[in-house]
């Protein structure tokens, strides 16, 4: 009867089964195991080895992990409040005096610079020119009518910094308050990561208002970017009570505190998120280098929400041209996709575009409340939509001659195309030199869209296309001339030093279109065309337009003219 055996228990096998890793089956007489035994070897015990603790459960494994960082937390909080105790009372830190000056927090982060002050009147005065003439022509923030300037520093001193820089009426002073709010807004997001509806509204003013009164270039491309940004951490892209991650317990102890998510959502952060919306989106319709602030069904809520509630009187305005904007976003997604088609078959979808794009403007503007109908911004936004929907049809005219097109609507578009510009000029004409004081950037920049699709038109090189109506009918150099001395009008009655900027823009593109009609006969006088204005003429001979080689020239109109890349 073979003698019973049993498998050696985990750690007391002997030395060569260890070694072989095979199984130790132990002999109940002893002597050995038997493997040791068959191959007549020494069986010897293996050394012992340390003995592992109990395996403690899942559930206790992370509650300690939870203990420790809950402590580690605590200890984070209590540090950074010992610190800002020592820095608010100590003024010998050791840890203060061996950072550079650069780098050590101010006291008042929102300080002024050195030689630029307010008086009180003089504060008071430039935030009813703001909000009187600046945000009726681009309500992006609601305030109260009682708020005073000395208030509005009080509860955003960030967004009344920018508003003063903007209306400030020195220049000297002026260019000292650009440079600041562009630190501040650099150390307080980026260096000090602060998230506030306050420096949202700052930035969105800058963008809104100070692109030609600072010349801040390529900034306004990281102007828009810290909006969207901003946007996104104080969450009011969606909706309250739905975060998309635990974010506080990634937060590093030195930014808590720093992100102040609104726990509920009210009118005034849904117009911000809207008019954040509107502006990164005019931005990325005239650069081809910024991404704006997507669209979402929550911003669509917004936008009815605001509609129907009527809290203030410029939110029917923000609502059309928001409207207006999606559309027009719309079409420089059709330009990105089409734009490099030069085929039959690439642009064979461009008239159904510009047909149904056509329905839904014509939608927005039926839509629109009657006193928002009449507004002049919504009209220049109107037409200007009108203008860059219809213009997609020279990319179809590229590729196929007008009178082979089976479009049949290929001729209409490109006449509803030249009556938008024609309605914009008679729009633009209409506001008086303190109204253009107010404009914001969007609408500045509509001035190219018009220069250069009106110079398209008259360079469309097609039999069935009457090259000379378009210059018969808008006299760019006389519209430019007139809005050049109706801004030295406004420049002789105030000191604003913004008029020298926009005066000097006018003078240099109305001197590169004259440029462009110099070599061409003079038909405006024949035609009963005055400075200025519009004829509404048939074409009496059909001439070789003098632009007909033209090419735009991209250095005027990144460098001298708008100071930063377009989109063509």
């Amino acid at each position: 009867m073979e003698p019973r055996r049993r498998t050696a228990p985990y750690g007391r096998a002997c030395l060569n089964c260890a070694r072989a890793k095979c199984k130790c089956l132990l002999r109940t007489t002893g002597g050995g195991c038997e493997r040791c035994i068959r191959l007549k070897k020494e069986c010897v015990a293996a050394p012992t080895v340390r003995q592992r603790r109990p395996r403690a459960s899942r559930t206790a494994r992370l509650e300690q992990k939870l203990d420790g960082l809950v402590s580690l937390l605590q200890t984070g909080h209590a540090a950074g409040d010992r610190e800002s105790g020592r820095r608010g009372w100590l003024a010998g830190d050791s840890h203060q005096e061996n950072l550079p000056v650069s780098t050590r927090p101010p006291a008042d982060p929102y300080a002024l610079p050195a030689g630029v002050a307010f008086a009180p009147a003089e504060a008071e005065a430039n935030w009813e020119l703001y909000r009187t003439r600046y945000l009726a022509l681009l309500p992006v923030v609601h305030c109260a009518p009682t708020l005073t300037a000395r208030g509005l520093r009080q509860a955003r001193p960030f967004f009344w910094t920018c508003v003063m820089a903007v209306t400030c009426r020195d220049g000297t002073r002026q260019e000292g308050l650009g440079r600041a709010v562009r630190e501040m807004a650099a150390r307080e997001v980026v260096v000090e990561g602060r998230r506030t509806v306050d420096l949202l509204l700052g930035l969105l003013c800058l963008i809104g208002w100070g692109h030609f009164r600072f010349a801040m270039g390529p900034l306004l491309t990281v102007f828009s970017h810290l909006c969207t940004a901003l946007t996104l951490d104080l969450e009011l892209q969606r909706r309250e009570g739905q975060p998309a991650h635990l974010q506080y317990l990634a937060v590093p102890a030195q930014f808590q505190g720093k992100i102040r998510v609104p726990d509920a959502r009210n009118h005034e952060h849904r117009r911000t998120v809207l008019a954040c919306f509107l502006l990164t989106s005019s931005a990325a319709t005239f650069h081809s280098r910024v991404e704006s602030l997507s669209w979402s069904p929550y911003l669509a809520e917004c936008l009815t929400e605001l509609e129907e509630a009527h809290e203030a009187p410029g939110d029917a305005l923000l609502v059309g041209l928001v409207k207006l904007q999606l559309i027009a976003a719309k079409v420089t997604r059709i330009w990105v996709q089409s734009g490099e088609c030069k085929t039959d078959e690439g642009t064979r979808m461009i008239g159904p575009y510009v047909a149904s794009l056509d329905m839904e403007l014509a939608a927005v503007r039926d839509q629109a409340p009657s006193h928002v109908r009449t507004n002049r911004i919504f009209q220049t936004m109107t037409s200007h939509t009108e203008l860059t929907i219809n213009e997609l049809t020279l990319l179809r005219t590229s590729t196929v001659p007008i009178a082979t097109d089976p479009d049949l609507q290929t001729l209409g578009h490109l006449f509803r195309c030249l009556e938008a510009i024609k309605s914009w000029i008679r729009t633009i004409l209409k506001f008086d030199a303190a109204e253009y004081l107010g404009f914001p950037f969007p609408l500045w920049k509509q001035f190219r869209t018009v220069v250069l699709v009106t110079l398209r038109l008259g360079a469309l090189d097609d039999p069935a296309w009457d090259t000379g109506l378009v210059r018969r009918s808008v006299d760019l150099p006389g519209v430019l001339d007139e809005i050049a001395q109706k801004l030295e009008r406004g420049r002789s009655q105030t000191a604003e030093p913004v008029f020298a900027t926009f005066i000097k823009m006018v003078h240099m593109l109305k001197s590169w279109t004259l440029s462009v009609y110099a070599d061409g006969p003079s038909e405006s006088a024949d035609a009963g065309c005055t400075s200025g204005s519009l004829s509404e003429g048939e074409p009496a001979v059909v001439e070789e337009p003098p632009w007909a080689d033209l090419v735009c020239e991209d250095e005027f109109w990144n460098v001298d003219f708008l100071g930063w890349p377009y989109m063509s």
